[in-house]
């Protein structure tokens, strides 16, 4: 039998280092100062659908921008900062294909003076991610719109108004700069706060003189009836904590729970100016609309009882700033203030902002009417014969220095087991994971990781590991791995790749280096979505069977909207299934 290769020796780490660079998935880029490209893995090629000969010499901006430099650089940053830095992208590619990534960029220093001589940037694929998400948002932004509908079916007039609080709420928060987290709230905080009047009896809600205490009792309870429909569901949280507080009241004597201050959200204060303006430029069964500027004077007359006085004295100054009236307020993105615009065409996904976007020329005619300086670079580049690194390069890849930037800066874990389930190698986030130190690892089996005192496939009842089917088959193998610790759930892909090390007497090893990416936190979102939507079901069922016929004229219309909601929540949620292809 073959000696066990030297998980510390430098042979054993070059191997390794080139093993993670030409099998994993993982894009690396070597970047100098003057941001030219002087080393790009196949991953990288790949994963840009670039011809495996570009030349090195390039400008990194003439393969991410089309030859134009970004925006937002990432190099820029190191270089200023002096120390790691990271950012989410998204790739527009030659053939119009996005691409989305966690991009990390590390100093490469100079040993003798310590100034950065070089940029490490490393790219781990998050696009089976976000297509998720995407397609998760869409079915999010269905699910309001059918809510909206739902209220449509109650009463047209409650609807309209909703429709006006969110136009009014999109614009304060956005003149308030508060980011597209808060926008997005506000918008659909607004857009909801009146669903709990699906719980109203239509005489009640549409009585044509005002009501009394008792009615008006009844009529205080549709915030909380809006927090029954959204509770117990984490992807609506945000929303309908802004939704129940748009009566809540700046010095207390709100409803329903009687915060004040600023223990309001601010969408939600934002959401109660929205509500009060709207609801006094509107005709109602018992009096007319109020003019514009009577409106405005209440509004002022409200600030600091009623309404959050700063954010009222901002109201008024992004009325007069954009000489706002009551309908270019109420409008919504260019759409009528009466029709009932697609929520997908008012709102964008606030994770859509967590994105820096690059694009990438189209094709070579446009690259080189549109982008001569990257063609001109390419050229001189293919002149002076840089398609490979040069030897300056080559013996920088080949040091320790570089190698352990590689092995402990990649936000991946790995470990090397050899054939009979020897662990030869453990990346120190990897020991860290396990609560070990690493020499106590690499000391032991792989399966005593885990906690088991035999190979996991004989200890799981005969299934492979993806270890033992890497080594079986000699092919790569791909599985989501699951592990509940304290008290969370954590998921992680795990690529299983097999591969050979030479030991100390120079014989050939049959090894399996696993890499595991984190997936923990957008895989739980994924299955709470699912959840939600499965929650959502149930409280529409119930809905329909305990209170809808008796508050409503317009049952039956409702209850047909709420079976083809139903039925589409079903059908989403079977196809959420946790969300995605895996490779």
């Amino acid at each position: 039998m073959a000696d066990r290769p030297v998980a510390d020796s430098s042979g054993f780490k070059q191997a390794l280092f080139w093993t993670i660079l030409n099998e994993a998935r993982i894009a690396y880029a070597l970047i100098d100062t003057s941001y030219r490209v002087v080393f790009l893995n196949d991953h990288y090629l790949q994963s840009r659908k670039m011809d495996a000969g570009y030349p090195l010499g390039s400008k990194c901006y003439d393969i991410a921008n089309g030859g134009v430099p970004c925006r937002s650089c990432i190099m820029r940053d190191v270089l200023e900062k002096g120390g790691p830095c990271k950012i989410l992208r998204k790739d527009i590619l030659a053939d119009g294909a996005c691409t989305y990534s966690d991009d990390l960029a590390i100093p490469i220093r100079d040993a003798g003076t310590g100034d950065t001589k070089y940029v490490l940037e490393i790219m781990i694929d998050r696009t089976a991610e976000m297509d998720a998400r995407e397609r998760d948002f869409a079915v999010f932004l269905r699910i309001i719109d059918s809510l909206m509908r739902l209220l449509e079916e109650k009463d047209y007039a409650t609807c309209r108004h909703s429709r006006h609080v969110s136009a009014i709420s999109a614009k304060l928060t956005h003149y308030l700069g508060l980011g597209p987290t808060a926008v997005f709230n506000a918008t659909l905080g607004g857009l909801l706060h009146d669903l709990g009047k699906l719980y109203i009896p239509d005489a009640v809600l549409n009585k044509m003189d005002r009501l009394d205490d008792a009615e008006y009792a009844i009529i205080k309870e549709h915030p909380v009836f809006t927090w029954v429909v959204m509770s117990g569901m984490s992807s609506f949280k945000p929303i309908r904590d802004v939704a129940i507080a748009h009566h809540e009241r700046w010095d207390g004597m709100g409803y329903p729970k009687g915060v004040s201050g600023r223990d309001i959200p601010i969408e939600g204060r934002i959401t109660a100016i929205a509500d009060t303006y709207d609801a006094m430029t509107s005709d109602r069964p018992y009096r007319r609309a109020m003019p514009h500027e009577a409106a405005m004077a209440e509004i002022k007359k409200s600030a600091g009882t009623q309404l959050d006085p700063d954010l009222v004295e901002l109201f008024v100054a992004m009325v007069g700033e954009y000489g706002h009236d009551r309908e270019s307020l109420v409008e919504d993105n260019g759409y009528d203030s009466d029709a009932l615009a697609p929520t997908s065409d008012r709102v964008r996904p606030p994770f859509a902002e967590d994105y820096v976007l690059y694009v990438r020329q189209q094709d070579a005619a446009v690259a080189e009417s549109t982008t001569a300086g990257a063609g001109h670079t390419r050229a001189m580049a293919r002149e002076a014969g840089i398609v490979t690194p040069d030897k300056s390069i080559e013996d920088l890849l080949a040091s320790d220095a570089f190698i352990d930037a590689v092995l402990n800066s990649t936000p991946a874990y790995y470990s090397l087991v050899d054939d009979d389930w020897n662990v030869l190698y453990v990346s120190d986030n990897y020991a860290a994971f396990h609560g070990k130190p690493r020499g106590e690892l690499l000391r032991g089996k792989c399966y005593h990781m885990v906690g088991k005192s035999q190979p996991c496939h004989l200890a799981g009842g005969g299934a492979l590991c993806p270890a033992a089917s890497a080594l079986a088959t000699g092919e790569r193998q791909y599985s989501l791995l699951a592990e509940d610790r304290d008290g969370q759930r954590l998921y992680f892909d795990n690529y299983a790749i097999p591969t050979e090390m030479e030991g100390p007497d120079g014989r050939k090893v049959k090894c399996c280096l696993e890499i595991l990416f984190d997936r923990s936190a957008e895989k739980n979102r994924q299955y709470a979505f699912e959840q939600d939507i499965r929650h959502l079901v149930e409280k529409l069922h119930n809905m329909l069977t305990e209170i809808l016929p008796d508050v409503s004229a317009n049952a039956h219309q409702i209850v047909r909207e709420v079976h083809l909601f139903c039925d589409y929540l079903d059908r989403a949620a079977s196809a959420s299934g946790g969300g995605g292809n895996h490779p």
